[in-house]
């Protein structure tokens, strides 16, 4: 599977550099010579790519070609591995969303205690405009959920397939350790990354200290450039107002000497 998606991007790429070589050939461009070098090397990708998958293919017996050929059109497996990654994308999104969800909670306490804090309401802000699109997602999973189950039931999967269990929208914004987001029946039976036990970030400290400090480290740097901006920014301004400061002490004192 992997091997058959790697050729397709390599033609694909050698489809699109084709077409830059001809256009700028056509345009007398001067870097046509560029493009036909990039052209040969995509070529070359590509054939390597395609002798890998011969000879894979090759080591194959007729059974398993036809396994093969089963599974690559399977339904049931798509959905199962699309599910699989709305499953993992959905996570990455709650990780991020708990941790930024601390540093608001912290930015508030301090806002609280009377310390200036204006990251405090953009990182709000921020916050609320990732919710619906992690809601879309997680509707996403329950409806390939629904369509697995489906597929189960009207014996369109294989024997012994388990249908995974959708993530309730209420709640999902928690993390429990018990919650439905971190069981991966269904998607990962036979994976060993189907751990009963919570992943690092959420049960080790150091790990939760230093993804803390990476985030941290990330709004910092973002701040920096919000701030280089605001000093380009005042430094246009500032020219232009003291220039108009100027001219109406001059006019003022030429009017009323």
């Amino acid at each position: 599977m992997l091997l058959c998606t790697a050729l397709k991007v390599r033609k694909t790429q050698v489809i699109q550099i084709r077409h830059k070589f001809l256009d700028a050939v056509e345009e007398e461009d001067p870097d046509a010579a560029i493009y036909e070098v990039e052209l040969a090397a995509a070529e070359e990708a590509q054939a390597t790519a395609e002798r890998h998958l011969r000879n894979k293919e090759d080591a194959l017996g007729v059974s398993q070609r036809q396994a093969l050929h089963t599974l690559a059109t399977s339904q049931y497996l798509r959905l199962r591995m699309n599910a699989r990654a709305l499953k993992r994308r959905l996570r990455d999104r709650l990780r991020s969303q708990k941790f930024e969800l601390d540093r608001v909670e912290r930015s508030f306490r301090r806002l609280v205690n009377g310390e200036p804090n204006k990251l405090y309401s953009h990182t709000e802000s921020a916050v609320k405009r990732r919710e619906p699109m992690i809601s879309k997602v997680n509707a996403d999973y329950n409806k390939l959920c629904g369509e697995i189950a489906k597929l189960i039931q009207d014996g369109q999967a294989p024997r012994g397939a388990i249908a995974p269990n959708p993530i309730p929208a209420k709640g999902i914004w928690q993390l429990d350790v018990d919650d439905g987001i971190w069981e991966d029946i269904g998607l990962d039976d036979d994976d060993a990354e189907a751990a009963t036990e919570p992943p690092p970030w959420l049960c080790d400290e150091q790990a939760r200290s230093g993804i803390k400090a990476m985030l941290e480290l990330d709004r910092c740097d973002e701040e920096d450039v919000r701030l280089k901006k605001e000093t380009c920014l005042l430094r246009e301004w500032f020219p232009e107002e003291w220039a108009t400061v100027s001219l109406a002490i001059t006019k003022a004192r030429t009017c009323f000497p």
